[in-house]
């Protein structure tokens, strides 16, 4: 059996993310203990020392917060469409990236999950807009020296996997504000740097057709 689902995250004003769930099922389903589990999901995580013994500080797809709980809600699989909204508030003990939702039906019964789907990335502190951009480019933050919190900018000339690393003057990485597929356009990226010393910084923008590194300055 097909049964389709479709995921459709909308970043809410202030931390909050509303996911719209559509299932779309041609026949009923055999007898059984349907759930609906949805999970808020972390893109990626990087820590400054690794949080475990095995030396990792690096993860990605990181699972946050099932709602309304790991219980999940009631699918009754019966034929036709159903649509469920739940809006969820990104804890502040997160390490703030980029969120997005999963949704998939499980049989209680059997545990076979019969299909998933998810939303789209939302990074976190991350504007944009849709202006024609001509070439790759990575603009000096502003404001620079800095403190705590800087933007930094740059354009996409068409559909592109981007990531946007920032290094310590070690040339150790420190953070990842951008790791994914961005539209044609600009974007404005926060980094908020409260929780290191004053210093020099280097940002990175890489993508398959273009790499570059700006320096920045931390002034407390």
């Amino acid at each position: 059996m097909c049964i389709r689902d479709r995921v459709s995250d909308v970043r809410m004003p202030g931390d909050s993310i509303r996911s719209t769930i559509t299932v779309n099922l041609p026949s009923s389903l055999p007898s059984g203990n349907y759930k609906l589990r949805v999970m808020a999901i972390e893109g990626w995580v990087i820590y400054s020392t690794p949080p475990g013994s095995n030396g990792e500080t690096h993860f990605e797809h990181v699972f946050r917060r099932a709602y309304p709980n790991t219980a999940g809600t009631t699918f009754s699989g019966t034929a036709g469409t159903h649509q469920y909204v739940f809006t969820y508030k990104r804890d502040p003990v997160w390490n703030d990236t980029s969120i997005y939702t999963v949704a998939f039906i499980q049989n209680d019964n059997n545990k076979e999950v019969l299909n998933s789907a998810r939303g789209k990335y939302f990074p976190l502190g991350i504007s944009g807009n849709n202006m024609i951009a001509h070439g790759f480019s990575l603009h000096q933050n502003y404001p620079n020296p800095f403190n705590p919190v800087t933007v930094i900018s740059f354009t996409v000339p068409e559909r592109s996997f981007i990531t946007l690393r920032v290094y310590d003057i070690t040339g150790r990485e420190i953070a990842l504000l951008a790791n994914g597929w961005f539209q044609q356009g600009r974007y404005d990226i926060e980094w908020d740097a409260s929780g290191y010393s004053s210093g020099i910084y280097f940002y990175s923008l890489i993508s398959e057709k273009f790499s570059q590194t700006k320096k920045m300055i931390l002034s407390k």
